[in-house]
């Protein structure tokens, strides 16, 4: 079976990244408005909160669905390395690598928050900032070498394998829906075969 090669990868990535970008516009709305029409006051709860939520279960359809929007309007899915459907568990691998900056980003957040000037929410004490300080520093640098890992990882897919890292560490693959998917007429007879062997 041949495996999607980088482009139409790379234009279900650009379809994603568009309604990811439309859907944290709309939540930034709110904020706005929110904080506009009423006496909240803290701009950027909303959109933080709703944009972490969104990429975690967005970007967990992949691990639901072998796939997102952008993959399926490109008529690509997931598959095992091999072609078959990919297991639940090689799916769920391969979320986890590919968003592996995401999940330290949001402490990294988090604690960039609390140290800043404008945190009038919790403060903390002058003796405890400087060790907040040093955290946020190393999962600074933790998510962003995550982050270029996972992005030249995703160049792999250039070489003939067409695999990404995340695909290799998972045992996975792109390929079109159709191969994937297509019904196999001798897979019954095979498995018997190799069940005997």
């Amino acid at each position: 079976m041949e495996r999607t090669p980088f482009l139409p990868r790379l234009a279900a990535f650009l379809i994603d990244l568009g309604i990811f970008a439309a859907a944290v516009h709309l939540f930034t709305l709110v904020d706005v408005l929110l904080n506009v029409w009423t006496n909240v006051n803290n701009f950027g709860v909303v959109s933080l909160l709703g944009g972490s939520l969104l990429l975690i279960g967005y970007g967990a359809l992949e691990a639901l669905m072998a796939g997102t929007p952008g993959k399926r309007a490109c008529g690509l899915i997931i598959g095992g390395a091999d072609g078959r459907p990919a297991r639940r568990k090689d799916l769920v691998k391969r979320w986890a690598v590919k968003h592996s900056a995401v999940f330290f980003c949001a402490p990294t957040l988090a604690l960039w928050t609390l140290l800043s000037p404008h945190n009038v929410h919790f403060p903390i004490p002058d003796f405890v900032a400087l060790g907040v300080r040093v955290f946020a520093v190393v999962d600074t640098v933790l998510t962003s070498v995550l982050l270029l890992m996972v992005i030249g990882g995703c160049f792999l897919a250039l070489r003939p394998g067409r695999q990404t890292l995340h695909d290799a560490i998972a045992g996975t693959a792109v390929f079109s829906r159709a191969q994937v998917l297509a019904p196999t007429a001798f897979e019954p007879v095979m498995s018997k075969a190799d069940e005997r062997a």
